[in-house]
Parts: structure tokens; sequence; C-alpha cells
């Protein structure tokens, strides 16, 4: 029987949200519009996560504070550490229309990604630049060359805006089975880049990039396979494996630059996205002062 938007957003609205779940979730964002509450309360808690994780290491190794309350959040920080990373670009890959066409798919990651994060980090680092009296032409090389290189500073942004379009390439493939083994091999090319070949300018963290699509393909992988209502027992192993992946991949060496604030010395095939980033910008703006 077919139904029509209208009348398919008015069965949504009567029904709802307490069965949710007998409704493909693609219909109940893309037709009715309506918030899939269970999804905003993952984003608030892995948000959460993070400012915690941040709060406690700036307060260790950018100010120096050891006290009894930041060594306690650093210890809880351990239940959630080696996953609420890739779990951001789970649900990114989970909730991201990739069926788009590349130009409205390419301006839409610019939009929502990097001009808030230009706009941001720029505006007040201007600012900042401009108080301490430097020249406007100064301001402007030193503005474009970072976003040229780092695009905004962060590792998140431009690893996110990048892996969104691999993703969107590797949805062409059909196949979950290519999606997933190519995916994995840019995770295995962005660890050894990223740990074996320091020396190599990590433009726009594109190493990051490489690490993190996987996560985003098994997102959008299992998104498919609830909207057709044929998870199959295979496709329940793929977070698993894949959170298991990052567990081996990804929590030795965030302890390690968390706890020393340095990189590792030797040559292991042990990386997760996050090492090392707070540990930088905290000596930079220690040579500064």
């Amino acid at each position: 029987m077919w139904i029509c938007k209208k009348n398919l957003r008015l069965v949504v609205v009567n029904i709802g949200s307490p069965t949710h779940g007998h409704l493909p979730a693609s219909i109940i964002l893309s037709m009715a519009k309506k918030r899939l509450h269970y999804i905003d309360v993952a984003k608030g808690l892995l948000i959460i996560m993070v400012v915690w994780g941040h709060y406690e290491l700036m307060c260790r190794l950018c100010f120096g504070i050891q006290d009894s309350v930041v060594n306690a959040l650093d210890r809880v920080e351990d239940l959630w550490v080696s996953f609420f990373m890739p779990a951001f670009f789970f649900l990114t890959g989970y909730c991201t229309d990739f069926k788009k066409r590349f130009m409205p798919f390419l301006v839409q990651g610019i939009k929502i990604l990097i001009l808030p994060a230009v706009v941001i980090n720029y505006g007040s680092t201007i600012v900042e630049y401009i108080s301490w009296g430097e020249s406007a032409l100064w301001i402007v090389k030193t503005t474009v060359k970072s976003f040229l290189l780092t695009c905004a500073g962060e590792w998140f942004i431009p690893s996110l805006f990048l892996a969104r379009l691999a993703v969107w390439k590797l949805v062409r493939l059909k196949r979950v089975e290519s999606m997933l083994v190519i995916s994995f091999v840019m995770l295995c090319a962005g660890v050894v880049l990223y740990d074996c070949f320091p020396w190599i300018p990590e433009i726009w963290s594109y190493k990051h990039a490489l690490m993190v699509t996987i996560f985003m393909v098994v997102g959008d992988v299992l998104k498919k396979k609830q909207n057709t209502h044929s998870v199959r027992r295979p496709a329940k192993l793929y977070p698993i494996v894949s959170g298991g992946v990052y567990l081996r991949v990804g929590n030795p060496v965030y302890h390690q630059s968390c706890m020393r604030g340095a990189v590792a010395d030797s040559c292991c095939p042990c990386v997760g996205p996050k090492r090392n980033t707070l540990p930088v910008v905290c000596q930079q703006d220690n040579q500064q002062q």
C-alpha cells in the first residue's frame, strides 16, 4: 500500500516516540523530521566524555595541576577512552546521507564543518594577534598558511571532512565487503603513516581521516541493514570487530601520550586519532610564554 509523505508524517506523529523502533530510521529522519532521541542522548554522552577528558588533560599537562580530583577524573576516563572518538564517527556515518550528488554533498560539508571552524578558530586567533601588535600582513600570511596546512588547527574537523568524502566514494561501490576491506586497508595505512613516518606533514589531518573512515563506513552499513530489516548475524559483528580493532590499535599509544605528553619513541602498530594533540598545543603555548 502506497502512503504519501504527508500521510506518513501524520502516522508517525500519531504513533509517538515509544514505538519508533518499529519504523525504519530513514523514514523518521527524512520524512517525518522527528529526532531520534537515543541518537541525541548518545551524542550528548560522547560530548561529556570529550569535555571530561580534555579538562583533566589540560589540568595536568598545561597547568601542572596534580590533585586527587584530577587524578580521579583521569582514572574514570579509562572506561571510555578507547571508543568515544570512534563512536562519534560511527554516528556520523549512521546519520549522514551519502546518496546526494557530489557537489551538493561537498558544499554541505564546507558549510557545516569548514566554515564554522574557520570563523571560530581564526576569529579568536586574529583578535589575539591584533592584541599582540602584529602587522596585518603577518596576520594574513600566518592565517592563510595555517589554513592550508591544518584547516583551523584541530585534527577532528579536517579529518571528518575528508573521511565524509571518502565514504561518499566508497558507498558507490555497492558491495559491503568491498567497502569494509578498503576502509580497513585505509585504517592500516593511516596507522603506518602516522606512527612510522611522523616527518611526513599531515596536511588537513589526512592520516587521521584514513584511520577513522572505517567507523563511518560501519555506521552507514548498519543504517542500511536496519532500514531494510535485514540485520543478519554478520552485520551485528561489524561494530564488535571495528571496536576491537580500535581497542587494539588505539588505546595503548593514546594512554602513553596522555600520561607522558610525548610521542612514542619506537615505531609500533599502535596509534589513536587523539594521540598527542593537546600536548603539542601546550608545548607551543609554553614556548610563546
